[in-house]
């Protein structure tokens, strides 16, 4: 009872003041059970507006920055999804829940062991989450309808542009500290959607996976 209460709450506070409206985004997060995922630990943020720690300097993204990303790249029933940072595999879930198929991907291997732990004991099977470095691309000859990456990069990743459908959309933060501008990019338009902080990716400055 006292998780429905506080979960109502974020969906009202959170989701939607951040103008996220639509019936079927603000449903997901009543499906999920977001508490299902946050840290051992920070169980009483689960359903704050906060990011919350995850380990390797890497964070859980709050409820509003979530519902934010869903609602700009407009998951479709037959859509393939390419997440770069599962994380604590709570946004797994939730793309998993519109989505065709989602592959993700994170390079801490205790993050992808936990984040498979959570998802099956959920019975959420149509996704595929391994241990890889996001810095370097992945599948490199699939094709994705959506990308999102859920750490920041300098640069927008034109790597990936390349995966991208006919129709499909990139979800990236680009920017350094202390403020990086979550971005939307299609293969026609590139839109600043909010302003936020979060980790670089791993080993994103170490490396030349971004250029042609």
């Amino acid at each position: 009872m006292i998780h429905d209460t506080a979960r109502i709450n974020m969906i009202k506070q959170q989701c939607r003041a951040w103008n996220v409206l639509d019936d079927d985004i603000l449903d997901l997060f009543k499906k999920v059970p977001r508490e299902h995922f946050v840290p051992h630990g920070f169980e009483s943020l689960a359903f704050a507006d906060t990011q919350i720690p995850l380990g390797h300097t890497q964070v859980m993204l709050a409820p509003k920055e979530e519902a934010r990303i869903l609602k700009a790249i407009h998951i479709q029933s037959g859509d393939s999804v390419l997440e770069i940072g599962t994380g604590s595999g709570f946004f797994t879930a939730l793309l998993a829940q519109k989505a065709k198929h989602v592959d993700s991907i994170d390079v801490f291997e205790d993050f992808v062991e936990s984040a498979n732990k959570k998802l099956s004991e959920l019975k959420i099977h149509n996704i595929t989450v391994s241990t890889a470095d996001g810095s370097l691309g992945y599948k490199k000859s699939t094709q994705y309808d959506v990308i999102v990456m859920t750490s920041s990069v300098l640069e927008i990743p034109r790597y990936f542009l390349h995966q991208l459908s006919e129709k499909g959309r990139l979800f990236v933060f680009v920017g350094n500290s202390p403020l990086v501008e979550a971005t939307l990019i299609t293969h026609t338009q590139t839109t600043k959607l909010f302003e936020t902080w979060v980790p670089p990716l791993i080993d994103a400055e170490k490396r030349h996976a971004f250029e042609f």
